[in-house]
């Protein structure tokens, strides 16, 4: 009998499963990537350890610009959009697309991570989403739209606060973070997400904090394909909207053994 140890979306890959077929471990530390690109009305490649594609979400333009590398922060990309109020800019995991549905993930029973480490220089003029987003069209962060899972900073809504978002179906469930987050500081943004609830952990250099949304909280998950991606708008004219990237993670594990689900019909 093979026997694996038991591991929930949120643990590591356990070490006896790296590199077997039911895994999928995608990590871009921004080391390998090479230049500005800038995105108008149609999508930029931008390419790293991983492939992304940009996209000006509203407003003229976004750019991704090369940030000097710091002590324990090897590979930072910058994620600009232009300084007008409500321009955005999406950076989305895969090539330069224009669908949604294109190199997308669907939530089972398994559990899909994704992490990053990012920071966010100026608060007031800055709103932000990172986590994962559906087929539909992509909105502004934080203004509830339909099928996404996302950690969200709106200063407007909540000062100081990152919040957990979950919305399937029309159902937005929200709940902000009880730690407050200081500009400029590097924190750390977990997703796990599953057909049955998402847990969201933030961790900054002070505090960790977990946040499950479920049924219990009338939580319903997506279930159409869904991507990866960062969001930033700007919310004040005049002030250049951004957010430095210096990690992203995402993680899969088939549970089941090759033939229990995942094989046959």
């Amino acid at each position: 009998m093979v026997r694996y140890r038991a591991a929930s979306a949120m643990a590591p890959i356990p070490f006896d499963r790296h590199g077997v077929p039911g895994t999928i471990e995608l990590v871009d530390d921004f080391v390998m990537y090479g230049a500005d690109v800038t995105a108008s009305s149609a999508s930029a490649a931008v390419a790293s350890d991983l492939d992304w594609s940009m996209i000006a979400v509203a407003g003229d333009s976004g750019h991704t610009a090369i940030v000097v590398g710091e002590s324990d922060h090897q590979g930072i990309m910058a994620l600009w959009c232009d300084p007008s109020d409500t321009a955005a800019v999406a950076l989305k995991l895969g090539r330069a697309i224009n669908t949604e549905a294109d190199e997308a993930f669907f939530l089972d029973t398994n559990g899909l991570y994704v992490a990053t480490v990012l920071r966010v220089p100026t608060l007031a003029a800055t709103k932000v989403a990172f986590g994962l987003t559906g087929v539909a069209a992509i909105a502004l962060p934080n203004s509830s739209a339909l099928d996404v899972i996302h950690w969200v900073f709106d200063n407007a809504d909540t000062a100081a606060k990152w919040i957990a978002q979950v919305n399937g179906a029309g159902t937005d469930v929200e709940q902000a973070s009880a730690i407050t987050y200081v500009a400029s500081d590097w924190v750390l943004l977990e997703i796990a997400a599953d057909t049955s609830s998402v847990t969201f952990r933030i961790t900054t250099e002070d505090d960790t904090e977990t946040i499950v949304l479920d049924g219990a909280d009338s939580s319903v998950e997506p279930v159409v394909a869904m991507r990866p991606e960062f969001i930033v708008c700007a919310e004040t004219d005049g002030t250049n909207a951004v957010i430095d990237i210096d990690l992203f993670v995402l993680r899969y594990l088939r549970r089941q053994s090759l033939t229990a689900s995942w094989l046959g019909q």
